[in-house]
């Protein structure tokens, strides 16, 4: 220890007692760098002009004007090696975001050495350490001093600019100084909480392929010590990246040091104090930021030099007014982003003392906060909301007890802040004097997007909102359907139209992932993942995460909004809602609430909770379920894990995840504990969590009694009679039909019939379950387990009759059985019990067609599919007449294709479902899960019914023939669309180029041709598609994989669709002709694009040479011309191709292969194209004239190459003599023919 009090400073970061004044330093600290510009102005001044500006004219500068802005920004309040040259280079659509162009500069500098040539003895740092009262002061000088030995250390250890160091420490000067040594040697840093498990940091030191990592034996917090070195050394051990751990001793404990580990002390007091800083690039990278396990699987935000520093200095400036002399106290952990820009890098850059925040709040009592600001004398406090409700559960007193009269600004941040705890926090903390400042802004962002200040002096604030938006920040509110949503009091997803330099540059080696995420959904903005409104005074409120939406019966509902009515009961100062599914809701919330203390009667605050909802927001808003927990799952920061709360109302805690970032991962066994409860009380129909301690159940009274049984058989009895002349008169109307089909009919009938009893029992179990909570008592006991008859009060209600009876509801899983449909529910996983049957033990498929084998598991669902058979669809759209065999579904396409009605979006491309089954389906083609394989071709599948369908390609079933053409299909689907070819019937049409379509799918795909709209890229040669099964058939070109073979020539295809289009040529039918040439076709969709070049319809132009194309797949095979982009190579002479198809005709000329032959001359063809063209020869058939010169050709584009004749365009030119030519092929033969012969001549005319 001896050599640790020889440097002094750092065994004052290890002293446990307080230390009253700033230490001295005699080690020289001052370093410039070289070639420094002139000194800057002091810190927050503008230009001349700018500085006369006001608030609204400086925000209209930076929307309207942003290189000039940011700008003269950068220039005045940073300190640049070399100047920039260029403000940004910005892209959103592509994800591209670089500022400040050409300069170089270093954070470190700017956050010390420019401080240090000022007044080194300011303080930079006060570490409030967990121990009350034992704060520690470093200075700027001091904490150069740090930086510069710790930089050397690193360096010394082989650690070079660019390498990635993890740093894994609580919260100290020392960290601090790890951060900017980083900084000042060009290492990228990467701060990972000191909570997270050894998984958790693996896992982040792996994504980031670290060299280093620097941590503390132990960290103390809240009165407890808590392991950090063991946790690296398990961390280390699968991280074969890390050479070095530097390990620093937090406590008197020591630690057990192995071969990878060096002590940091012992090392930097042999360092020297003066370490030259490492001039950047503006755009190299600062650090690496990994979420929190809050949002999915982390990943690596990267955010660089210079547009980062200067955003957080000029958002600390402003947003929270500092002045010189403040003591800004955010009491965030540096492993957040809050951490990084309002601890470190944005007060070290204005120069401003910054307080370290060691401990808890309520630690050793809940005045702590407050004891801190008074002794500290704290200008800013800087909390999360779910802080100050950890506070609000306690007495006011506890704030009051403490001066606070040095209070000038407080903020929140974290999440939205509700009503209760913004009037708390300003009125009881802030003494109704200091403004609240609600900040908004993301990890991504970098630093407060939108918040009450800065604005106009005098402006208003309003609370539990962050109202306006930062320089250079220009929200935008996006519809469901990517349209902007303009005017007052709206609603919708916030974007951010423009770039801005503290925006984050990209995801660690996964850029692609960073598009995806922030500018795919909304291109051409960055898409925030939070709803906002947007109030009648412009100003905006967030309404939480878009993913924290339930949909409760068609009625979208932020959780957010649920959670602040809630809050605005006294007796709550937290809630936590999330949806959970419902067999006819869809979804309902299911809120976990904290009360102050227990209440006196908990059914009248239940009601009270029930209310305020309906109240605020609407009675469908109710949350279905209240459970009473004593706390809230929370990581450090104070976010809550609502992923843990669903699995645990979804009863799937099997898997909760990683918990690691739990601030006390044993709130979790608490809830699940507390939910076992409310689950048991429910099923056997005691009262509900928030009911403990009320009054006793009803007893029945005494009245006559009538017998169960004898009810029901009588209402039975009834019905049927009434039922039977109903149905017997409404079939002798209809003597058309067959003795098979009225009996199919009325099978299907029947089905139908038990399907609404059962449906209509279900929503009175339901009815019965929510009115026997608040306002009755609770069910009666049964008093007859064995379900026979029994005498029972008549004036017993329904629900109680049906509990009484024996439980018929069983759990094939567990065998367990409870007494009605809606406790199973309850039980088993969400789908009811007959889903529950039908997945989870009747494998067995039992009832198959006739017709075309399929097997189905139930009679009612082979009733419905012999009607495609018999062609029987007694619902018809009244819109386009489309027939459908049940009216569910025509409903659904009612409301999916007339109606436009489709609640369920996919956060990946943006596509709509009108049902929730259709969404998950879709999301398994973005996520690759395909669990089903055909066992012939190998093709995926992700549904059975898919790989079904497909098994009748190898199989040739095709059950379904077309009246017109006579093709057959495998598929009802199939054939309906086949039959629009010949009816004509085309409802849809193409806005850009009046293209119309038979159905809305085919639209949409055609429309995604015209934007560019490519959700799945071709790894090999870019091509972009829409779907994954387009793409996986494209990629089987590449790959060689063609497991379709032509019986006639042996030609083999990657798709059955390809190979039947194919047998066509063979089989010469073209039963689709052109009216203007007589040309036939194989297919409609030939003869259309076909059509196009005699109407000149071709929307599809090439920018360099101006042709014309009718499709833009041909366009793109045109443009590889230019570009010499042809991934396909023959391997017989190395000849090129930018298609596959080009490819194998081309091969067929080494072969010798000629299937098609002339029936005049003999002469042989290797595609029947050619053979078509060339029978126009002998016909003398040319339906191509030239407008110029009148020349005739027999194909279009023979006319248009010699139409560039007349107007003398060559864009072909030959490298070696400069020569044009109109036509790619003159060029080819031109480059054969030696210089000088004399036969290069006129070559364009060939």
């Amino acid at each position: 220890m001896a050599a640790h009090r020889g440097t002094g400073f750092f065994w004052i970061l290890l002293s446990r007692c307080r230390t009253p004044g700033l230490g001295r330093s005699t080690t020289p600290v001052l370093r410039p760098l070289s070639s420094q510009p002139p000194p800057p102005p002091p810190a927050g001044t503008w230009t001349s002009r700018l500085s006369r500006l006001s608030h609204q004219d400086l925000y209209r500068l930076s929307l309207t004007d942003p290189d000039q802005f940011w700008g003269s920004a950068a220039a005045d309040r940073l300190r640049w090696v070399e100047p920039f040259h260029q403000v940004q280079d910005c892209d959103l659509s592509s994800g591209k975001i670089r500022w400040f162009l050409g300069g170089k500069i270093n954070v470190s500098v700017n956050c010390l050495d420019v401080h240090v040539e000022k007044h080194p003895d300011r303080v930079a740092l006060i570490w409030e350490r967990d121990e009350p009262g034992t704060e520690v002061k470093v200075s700027y000088r001091e904490l150069l001093e740090t930086t510069c030995r710790l930089a050397n250390t690193l360096k010394s250890h082989g650690i070079q600019k660019g390498d990635r160091v993890a740093i894994y420490m609580p919260v100290s000067p020392l960290a601090v100084a790890a951060m900017l040594a980083c900084a000042r040697i060009g290492a990228v840093h990467a701060v990972v909480f000191a909570g997270f498990s050894s998984e958790a940091l693996a896992g982040r030191i792996q994504d980031a392929q670290c060299r280093a990592v620097l941590t503390c034996n132990q960290a103390v917090r809240g009165g407890r010590v808590i392991e950090l070195k063991s946790t690296v050394d398990a961390a280390v051990k699968i991280c074969p990246s890390v050479q070095h751990v530097f390990v620093s001793q937090r406590t008197q404990q020591p630690a057990v040091m192995g071969e990878l580990d060096v002590p940091l002390e012992e090392v930097m007091s042999r360092q020297p104090s003066v370490c030259p800083a490492e001039p950047l690039e503006s755009e190299d990278f600062l650090f690496l930021l990994y979420t929190s396990g809050s949002t999915g699987k982390p990943k690596g935000i990267v955010h660089s030099q210079a547009g980062y520093l200067l955003y957080t200095s000029l958002t600390h400036e402003y947003v929270f007014d500092h002045q010189d002399g403040d003591v800004f106290g955010c009491v965030a952990d540096i492993g957040w982003i809050t951490g990084h820009s309002y601890v470190v890098y944005g007060p070290l850059c204005n120069g401003a003392t910054t307080v370290l925040f060691e401990s808890s709040p309520v630690y050793p009592d809940p005045g702590r906060y407050w004891e801190t600001v008074q002794r500290l004398s704290i200008t800013q406090f800087y909390a999360a909301p779910t802080a100050l409700r950890l506070l609000l559960k306690y007495d006011d007193s506890w704030v009051k007890k403490y001066d606070r009269s040095s209070l000038r600004t407080l903020g929140s941040v974290g999440e939205p802040i509700n009503h209760e705890a913004w009037h708390w926090f300003h009125s009881v903390v802030g003494d109704g004097r200091c403004p609240v400042v609600d900040t908004w802004w993301q990890t991504e962002t970098g630093g407060i997007c939108i918040a009450p200040r800065p604005a106009e002096d005098g402006a208003s604030i309003v609370p539990a909102m962050a109202m306006r938006p930062f320089f250079g920040i220009e929200p935008v509110l996006m519809g469901e359907k990517g349209e902007e949503v303009g005017g007052a009091s709206v609603s919708g997803a916030l974007c951010i139209r423009q770039p801005w330099p503290g925006l984050a540059r990209s995801v660690f080696r996964d850029h692609q992932r960073f598009v995806d995420s922030y500018f795919k959904p909304f291109p051409g903005c960055y898409f925030t993942g939070d709803g906002a409104c947007r109030s009648e005074d412009g100003h905006y409120q967030i309404t939480g995460r878009m993913d924290d939406v339930i949909n409760v019966s068609g009625h979208r509902l932020g959780t957010a909004e649920i959670e602040d009515a809630l809050d605005e009961h006294p007796a709550v100062p937290e809630t936590a809602v999330v949806g959970i599914p419902h067999d006819i809701k869809g979804e309902v919330p299911f809120a976990f609430v904290v009360v102050k203390q227990d209440p006196d009667d908990p059914v009248l605050l239940l009601q009270q909770l029930r209310n305020l909802v309906a109240t605020k927001i609407a009675k469908y808003a109710v949350p279905a379920h209240f459970l009473v927990v004593k706390r809230l799952p929370k990581t450090r920061s104070g976010k809550i894990l609502r992923r843990i709360l669903r699995k645990v109302a979804m009863e799937t805690t099997g898997d909760l995840g990683d918990v690691s970032t739990l601030d006390d991962p044993s709130v979790v066994k608490e809830i699940v504990e507390a939910h076992k409860l409310y689950r048991k009380q429910r099923m056997s129909g005691g009262l509900t969590s928030v009911q403990q301690g009320a009054t006793e159940r009803r007893r029945l009274s005494a009245a006559p009694v009538v017998n169960d049984a004898q009810l029901v058989t009588s209402a039975i009895e009834e019905f049927t009679e009434t039922a039977k002349k109903e149905i017997c008169d409404s079939v002798r109307a209809r003597s058309s039909h067959t003795p098979e089909q009225l009996q199919l009919l009325l099978q299907t009938l029947l089905q139908s019939l038990l399907q609404q009893l059962r449906f209509l029992l279900q929503q009175q179990d339901d009815e019965d379950d929510s009115s026997s909570q608040p306002q009755d008592s609770a069910p009666s006991a049964a008093v007859d387990v064995k379900g026979q008859p029994e005498q029972i009060p008549a004036t017993t209600r329904r629900s109680d009759l049906r509990v009484r009876v024996q439980r018929p509801f069983r759990s094939l899983s567990c065998g367990e059985e409870f007494t009605s449909r809606s406790l199973l529910q309850t039980h088993q996983a969400p789908g009811g019990l007959r889903r529950h049957q039908l997945t989870c033990e009747r494998t067995d498929r039992k009832f198959r067609c006739a017709e075309c084998g399929r097997e189905f598991r139930q009679h009612s669902y082979l009733s419905d599919h012999l009607r495609v058979h018999l062609q029987d669809k007694p619902f018809t759209c009244p819109t386009c007449q489309k027939g459908f065999t049940t009216h569910r579904i025509l409903h659904v396409h009612q409301q999916s294709v007339h109606g436009g009605l489709k609640p369920f979006t996919c956060t990946v491309c943006r596509k709509s479902f009108s049902q929730r089954s259709g969404l998950t389906a879709h999301l398994r083609t973005h996520s690759g899960e395909r669990p089903h394989a055909c066992e012939r071709c190998g093709k995926r599948f992700s549904s059975r019914s898919s790989l079904t369908v497909h098994q009748r390609v190898h199989t040739g079933e095709k059950a379904f023939g077309c009246d017109a053409c006579g093709k057959k299909f495998s598929f009802s689907a199939n054939l309906r669309r086949h039959r629009l070819v010949h009816s004509g019937v085309r409802a849809f049409t193409c806005d850009e180029c009046g293209r119309s379509f038979s159905q809305a799918g085919h639209l949409k795909v055609h429309r995604a041709m015209h934007s560019a709209e490519w959700a799945f890229i071709c790894g090999d040669c870019g091509k972009g598609f829409r779907q994954r099964g387009a793409l996986l058939l494209h990629e089987r070109s590449h790959a060689g994989v063609k497991p379709f073979g032509c019986s006639e020539c042996g030609k083999t295809f990657s798709s059955s669709v390809s190979l039947r289009r194919h047998q066509l040529v063979h089989s010469k039918k073209r039963v689709h002709a052109c009216s203007e040439c007589g040309r036939s076709f194989t297919s409609a969709q030939v003869l259309k694009t076909h059509l196009q070049l005699h109407g000149d319809r071709k929307p599809f132009t090439c920018d360099v040479c101006g042709r014309g194309y009718s499709s833009r797949s041909y366009l793109t095979m045109h443009r590889r011309s230019h570009s010499e982009g042809k991934p396909f190579s023959c391997s017989q002479c190395d000849k090129s191709f930018s298609s596959q198809a080009s490819a194998a005709l081309h091969l067929r000329t080494h072969s010798g292969e000629k299937p098609f032959v002339c029936e005049v001359c003999g002469k042989n063809f290797s595609v029947s194209q050619n053979l078509v063209r060339h029978k126009r020869v002998h016909s003398g058939e040319k339906p191509f004239s030239c407008d110029v010169c009148g020349k005739r050709f027999s194909q279009n584009n023979n006319l248009k190459t010699h139409q560039l004749l007349h107007t003398g365009h060559k864009p072909f030119s030959c490298a070696a003599c400069s020569r044009r030519f109109t036509a790619r092929r003159s060029l080819r033969v031109h480059k054969c023919v030696p210089a000088g012969t004399g036969q290069d001549q006129d070559q364009d005319q060939v």
